[in-house]
């Protein structure tokens, strides 16, 4: 006696309904949970959409004339900017709100597509299983950024590599980088080849100084030591970024006893990012770091980078915020 098999297909209104769905949930949280965006860098993003308004798409940011961004400004964003462009006429706020109800839902949306399309029952339900494993995913979720849109276009992307649909891969790739353009590896790093032929030779440290007499001669000589004891071979350029103090006189007379050490004043416009980008012409490794001079960085993890490229990263990337992180003496706001 044969057995009647019941295939699983959503309803034509399925989708449309689970769209509306996402949405209000989306809405629920941005317009009754939240009274103002709790993120400061929702308010960059509305001025970076009036600027835009009033000048166009941005190449240079002549608003932070002592940044680096001044004159080698690029959008990474652009996307998320214009989506404030048409609600132009409305508060901030208001227009952050309805980006972020948007988006959010968008995100929702996109994940219950793909589960859709490999068949997951319910997969409108699991689709919201993100919001209600942790209460940090709903703080995240109400947060007014360019994330979300990052999210959905991965994920499509992903789901099209591995399905083949190349018209939405191709869809896809062409919209990501006007988008979100941040590249993440797993425990913040990209690898590329993991038995380098060429290794890495000399490693050049670049310390940006603006009167820093009273600590940057111990931030070189623990950084100095530190590295010979391991071995590796480097430069150490101080980037004397308009002192006014014996930073410079201290350097030149550490320099007779360090031979690694090479001060360079900065001839160019002065600026944190500036200084680091000056340092980067003159450097003549093939690996860089930069630290600050106060000794703020641990030198251990100089050594701890070096290690990591030459196992072939091509960057390697430290933070407070991962397991095993931690600050010291660090103050609270």
């Amino acid at each position: 006696m044969g057995e009647e098999i019941k295939s699983f297909s959503p309803g034509r209104w399925t989708a449309p309904c689970w769209a509306a769905v996402y949405l209000f949930i989306a809405g629920v949280i941005q317009f009754y949970f939240v009274s103002v965006p709790w993120d400061e860098d929702t308010a960059y993003h509305v001025a970076v959409r009036h600027l835009i308004q009033l000048h166009g798409i941005l190449h240079t940011f002549p608003w932070t004339p002592f940044s680096w961004l001044s004159d080698h400004y690029a959008d990474k964003e652009l996307l998320f900017h214009l989506l404030f462009v048409p609600l132009a006429n409305l508060s901030w706020i208001l227009a952050a709100k309805i980006v972020g109800m948007f988006l959010e839902a968008v995100m929702l949306f996109a994940i219950y597509f793909v589960l859709r399309q490999e068949k997951v029952r319910f997969a409108g339900l699991w689709a919201l299983l993100p919001l209600i494993t942790a209460d940090i995913s709903v703080f995240r979720f109400s947060l007014v950024r360019p994330q979300p849109m990052s999210i959905t276009l991965a994920l499509l992307f992903l789901w099209a590599v591995s399905r083949g649909r190349f018209v939405l891969l191709a869809v896809v790739s062409a919209i990501y980088p006007w988008s979100y353009l941040l590249v993440r590896a797993i425990g913040g790093r990209v690898k590329t080849a993991v038995n380098s032929e060429d290794p890495l030779r000399l490693l050049s440290v670049i310390i940006p100084a603006r009167d820093e007499e009273g600590c940057i001669c111990s931030t070189v000589e623990h950084l100095h030591v530190e590295l010979r004891l391991h071995g590796i071979p480097h430069e150490i350029k101080i980037i004397d970024d308009g002192s006014t103090d014996r930073t410079w006189e201290l350097m030149q007379d550490l320099k007779q006893r360090i031979t690694e050490l090479q001060p360079i004043r900065n001839t160019g416009a002065n600026g944190f990012g500036r200084a680091v980008s000056f340092g980067l012409d003159r450097t003549t490794g093939d690996a860089v770091v930069v630290m600050m001079g106060d000794e703020s960085d641990d030198c251990r993890d100089v050594v701890r980078y070096w290690q990591e490229l030459q196992n072939g990263y091509d960057c390697v990337f430290g933070s407070r915020f991962m397991k095993g992180g931690g600050v010291i003496d660090y103050p609270p706001h």
